[in-house]
């Protein structure tokens, strides 16, 4: 009875009251951007789904305009004269609603404008306010929104006001408790408030941007957003937060690109280029396996050992491309690079940072000719934002953590690689259309923390739990094309393999190879074995696989079809560094912080640095390096940036 008494008369009645009517408050004025910007021709069973995103992003952004309003109430349940802390609470609460509910309201117009939630980029001409100033107030359409601000204004903070003039009634006609008891209050409210603004309960992530993308339509995913979370988080991510600054030389550097790509386009400013099939399409399934830390040096090369039997043997039934390189050395690199045709730039988070419109990337090119498109992931999709980058991008189809019951998690990432590998057969079996069917898998058992399931036949040999891992995932591989064999649409499907990035091993090389090369393996029945030493990175998936397709489609990335051409050099990147390989094998690397450049025969992995006596050489490969760098990041802001 203490207990419900106290809470039905002191400051958490009043905090919860306030919760509820903002969250009325932020329901309203998603109920205007609706009708204001939704397309009366596109009906959506989706609206639903975004509504309830949207109720859990207002309440992340309510649960952080309490925090120091709740500190200031609770600290006063402690002080017998009160009054003071408690105004002060009051006062920062109807202070607080003013750019919140600014935000929300101008956030209508401003979608309706730009087609974009609003964010720090509506002060791109703030230093014209007299310009802006004028082009708002001319129009009704824009300030009468100022309207709609005090209208909502006014009536939260008359409720509000209500609720707190209640609260300070409570506080002298009702018995307080003792300070144990408002303690485990105090701590209670606290820790309900941190959970709320993480908005999941996720140890992994707290809620992003990402969680509201839940289909590739612009206005069903922006319509889940609270618009103060954008434009906040804006300004605190520092990647965003950094203008970007056209290169002087980019006209340069994309004339060397199309060179280098063979694109021969009029737009000086474009590297778009049709690829038009001579065959009719093949109309074959396609299966890409993004493997999980996956490189050469577990195969055997870079002075490594060879502890991947079971994938080596897939190899020798397929078409291997031996000197393969992935785009960056995260997970998120490599899935937007395979996914997109683009090289990943440095520590931009493609999958989060790039959602302005899909790419015209796997997913969506083979939506567009019919296929049922699947990602599959052993963990969390939201996790990275995997699940909204891949649904923009033409997948329909998601397969996480909620596919699987909790007994069969093994750990933080999910199930391991063999349960994932069945689902993957049994969902392609499930489906009974006759539309081709695309499987992007994403492994991830070869990554820490290592954890190998007990409850199988197999049993790894190796003292070292990375190198466990590393032989269970290559069983779980081999499993898999084992049953895929098995399979009705095994004849008729592609199958594509290759690492996400690699390992880190030591060597003389500050930026090592072991990180960056990996394998690109094609396997399908009837095609010939063979060892392609062609240059050819993660980019390349995309225009190889519609080359295997035989589908017509617009190139508009930085990729080239393997089986038909050929790159003189290809570029990849770490956090702080990035690398360039030639064709005759010679490997230059710049080192960002120490300004440090090297070229080294990676090819035959020498250790000798041949940077003073090749100086000229290491210049041009400095540009062409940098040609692919900076087109790749000016195409990008200029098309998928999302600011």
């Amino acid at each position: 009875m203490p207990l419900i008494k106290f809470l039905s008369h002191s400051y958490a009645k009043f905090l919860f009251k306030t919760w509820v009517c903002l969250l009325v408050l932020f329901f309203a004025l998603r109920c205007f951007f609706y009708f204001v910007n939704h397309d009366a021709n596109l009906e959506s069973s989706l609206y639903g789904d975004a509504f309830f995103m949207g109720f859990r992003f207002d309440t992340v952004i309510i649960c952080y305009s309490l925090f120091i309003p709740f500190a200031l109430l609770g600290l006063a349940s402690f002080i017998r004269s009160n009054t003071f802390l408690l105004n002060l609470a009051f006062i920062l609460i109807c202070i607080e609603l003013i750019p919140i509910e600014l935000i929300t309201c101008a956030n209508i117009p401003y979608f309706k404008q730009f087609g974009a939630v609003i964010s720090k980029s509506a002060f791109i001409w703030q230093a014209s306010p007299a310009m802006m100033s004028g082009l708002i107030f001319s129009n009704f359409s824009y300030w009468g929104y100022l309207i709609l601000f005090a209208f909502f204004y006014f009536i939260s903070i008359y409720l509000i006001k209500g609720y707190f003039i209640q609260l300070k009634t409570d506080l002298v006609e009702f018995p307080q408790p003792n300070i144990l008891f408002k303690l485990v209050i105090f701590l209670g409210i606290a820790c309900i408030l941190v959970l709320g603004a993480r908005g999941t309960a996720s140890q992994k992530t707290a809620i992003h941007q990402g969680f509201a993308t839940i289909s590739d339509d612009q206005f069903i995913n922006s319509l889940g957003l609270n618009p103060c979370f954008v434009f906040f988080q804006s300004y605190l991510n520092e990647k965003e937060n950094s203008a970007y600054i056209i290169p002087k030389n980019i006209d340069s550097y994309l004339f060397n690109v199309k060179k280098y790509l063979g694109v021969s386009n009029s737009d000086p400013l474009s590297i778009n280029r049709n690829a038009v099939a001579v065959d009719p399409p093949t109309k074959k399934n396609l299966v890409i396996v993004l493997m999980e830390s996956m490189c050469m040096y577990k195969l055997g090369y870079l002075k490594g050992n060879n502890i991947s039997p079971n994938f080596s043997s897939i190899i020798k039934e397929s078409i291997f491309f031996d000197r393969f390189y992935s785009s960056g050395t995260h997970t998120f690199a490599g899935l937007f690079a395979t996914e997109t045709g683009f090289p990943s730039i440095y520590t931009q988070h493609g999958l989060v940072n790039y959602t302005r419109k899909p790419f015209n990337s796997i997913g969506t090119i083979l939506k567009e000719n019919n296929f049922t498109n699947y990602f599959f992931t052993t963990h969390d999709p939201r996790f990275d934002n995997m699940e909204g980058f891949f649904k923009l991008n033409g997948y329909a189809n998601i397969v996480g953590e909620s596919e699987f019951s909790i007994s069969e998690s093994i750990g933080t990432l999910g199930v391991p690689d063999h349960v994932l590998l069945d689902k993957v057969i049994e969902k392609i079996n499930s489906d009974k259309t006759e539309k081709p069917f695309h499987a992007f898998v994403l492994t991830s058992s070869d990554h820490g923390p290592w954890i190998v399931p007990d409850n199988i036949s197999f049993k790894p040999n190796s003292e070292n739990e990375q190198e466990r891992a590393a032989q269970y995932a290559d069983w779980a591989i081999g499993e898999f094309m084992k049953k895929a064999k098995k399979q009705s649409w095994y004849n008729n499907t592609i199958f594509v393999f290759l690492g996400d990035h690699g390992v880190y091993t030591a060597t003389s090389y500050q930026m090592p190879l072991s990180f960056h090369h990996i394998p690109f393996v094609i396997h399908a029945a009837n095609l010939k074995p063979d060892t392609n030493s062609n240059l050819g990175y993660q980019p390349d998936v995309l225009a190889t696989v519609m080359g295997l397709l035989n589908i017509n489609y617009e190139n508009t990335g930085f990729g080239i079809d393997l089986l038909k051409e050929k790159h003189p050099y290809v570029f990849f990147n770490a956090d702080v560094e990035y690398g360039i390989m030639n064709a005759d094998g010679y490997y230059y690397f710049h080192m960002l912080p120490t300004d440090e450049k090297h070229i080294r025969n990676g090819l035959k992995f020498e250790e000798r640095d041949y940077f003073d006596e090749k100086k000229a050489y290491a210049d041009s490969m400095e540009f062409n390096a940098r040609s692919i760098m900076e087109s790749a990041d000016f195409l990008i802001h200029k098309s998928y940036y999302n600011k």
